[in-house]
């Protein structure tokens, strides 16, 4: 759901009741708190009845729209990963030589899905929840190719013609990098210091986007377990 879409019209697609039944805020603000409270308190601790009364509405309302607090938090995830994607595509692509775009493009989606406190412990606590949920970890795999296709798109975006430029092909960068940001992510559920974890993931980000420029003899790269990877 991308900011300023009626509520109304995409209720009706997230928990199945018939578009006009609720006020048009009421779900949206179900679903924000649900991923504030969750990120503050985590699963467990974030209870259905404190759901509803931050949202400002009945818990009864909240269990017309969402028969559990499982559905309710699933759908939660899909409202956050829509938002994400809105803010995503939002971003104008920068002038200048492919490597500055790439790594503008990079430092986007930072500051878009890292920067974000609670967005990034409530994403932690669903990675944690998940492992003992199946209907959880089957929305998380749609997340997180969601969120690897969103990475691919801007970074494409961003180089352009200059592709071909790269030693991995871009949906293996994507995914090099996507797996930066959740362990970033991950740590910023314990280390407050937003300076430090800038200063890794800009370190780390420079070495990977670098060494993607670095001309490799021969058809394939070498692999540190000694395969090859064509």
């Amino acid at each position: 759901m991308s900011k300023g879409t009626p509520v109304v019209a995409e209720s009706s697609k997230l928990t199945g009741r018939p578009v006009g039944s609720v006020d048009e805020g009421a779900v949206q603000r179900m679903l924000e708190t649900t991923v504030q409270l969750v990120a503050a308190h985590g699963y467990e601790g974030a209870s259905t009845k404190e759901i509803a009364r931050v949202a400002g509405v009945s818990k009864g309302l909240l269990h017309y729209h969402f028969e559990s607090k499982e559905e309710l938090l699933l759908q939660a995830l899909s409202y956050l990963a829509e938002q994400i994607a809105a803010d995503i595509q939002g971003r104008a692509n920068r002038p200048g030589p492919a490597l500055e775009r790439l790594l503008a493009a990079a430092n986007d989606l930072y500051e878009l899905l890292l920067s974000n406190r609670t967005r990034t412990a409530f994403l932690t606590e669903i990675y944690a929840t998940s492992i003992h949920s199946e209907r959880l970890r089957a929305r998380l795999d749609s997340y997180r190719r969601r969120e690897r296709d969103l990475v691919e798109e801007s970074l494409a975006a961003a180089i352009g013609e200059f592709s071909d430029q790269f030693v991995l092909p871009m949906d293996r960068l994507a995914s090099m990098i996507q797996t930066l940001m959740l362990g970033v992510s991950v740590q910023s559920a314990v280390i407050p210091d937003d300076v430090e974890l800038a200063r890794r993931w800009e370190d780390i980000l420079q070495f990977i986007i670098t060494g993607m420029l670095v001309p490799i003899s021969g058809s394939a790269m070498p692999h540190a377990t000694g395969r090859e990877i064509p």
